[in-house]
């Protein structure tokens, strides 16, 4: 996987499939996310995605599982 960016806090990573892989740093919990050309995929590896909010708009909120 090739690194596109990386702070203090995250890592987002790309495959040669094009799916984007975003890890945080603090618990470990991967989200992949594949854009095809109808809809785009998010999963998570060892995480909770659960339906949230932010200023209005649809979001998830990540947690890891234990």
């Amino acid at each position: 996987m090739k690194s596109v960016y990386e702070d203090n806090r995250i890592v987002l990573e790309v495959n040669t499939g094009g799916e984007y892989f975003l890890r945080s740093k603090a618990s470990g919990t991967v989200i992949r996310i594949h854009a095809r050309m109808d809809e785009t995929i998010v999963t998570c590896h060892q995480g909770r995605l659960t339906p949230w909010s932010v200023n209005g708009l649809p979001a998830f909120l990540v947690s890891p599982t234990s």
